[in-house]
Formats: C-alpha cells, structure tokens, sequence
C-alpha cells in the first residue's frame, strides 16, 4: 500500500504548483480539481484527505517536489494550474 501511493505521488511531480514555500497546488490525476496542500499544516483539501486517507498522494507529491527543488532536480513548471 505505502508503495503504492508513494508511486502515486511521484506520477502528480508534473501537476504541482508551489504558491510559496509551505502552500502548494496539485491538479488530480483525472483532471477533476485543484487541491491546496499546506505543508507546514501537513493538511489537502482533497476528498481522500478529508475522509482520513493521511497522507494522501497529494501532500505526498507537494513534499517530494519541495524536496527535489531544494536538492536541484526541476520536475515541474512554474505555470499556473
């Protein structure tokens, strides 16, 4: 299961957006919304979230991403979602 998500999170790197160092937006893999992950909060406003699912593959990819830009590694676009 941790694995799973984990693989989850990884395939979200190119839909997260940072808004500044501790608040982030992922789109959903479906394309069905825009979640705001607040990392120092360690909370997501997506419905796996919400209904106890912690953490989810959202604020699993917003702190991966956070971790690959501080280490150099650019995974993602700065563009707006």
């Amino acid at each position: 299961m941790k694995t799973a998500i984990f693989d989850r999170a990884k395939a979200l790197l190119t839909n997260v957006y940072p808004v500044n160092a501790q608040t982030y937006l992922v789109k959903s893999q479906r394309g069905e919304g825009v979640y705001r992950v607040d990392l120092e909060a360690s909370t997501c406003t997506c419905p796996a979230y919400t209904y106890g699912l912690r953490p989810c593959k959202h604020l699993l990819a917003a702190t991966l991403y956070k971790k690959l830009r501080r280490n150099g590694s650019s995974h993602s676009s700065q563009a707006t979602p």
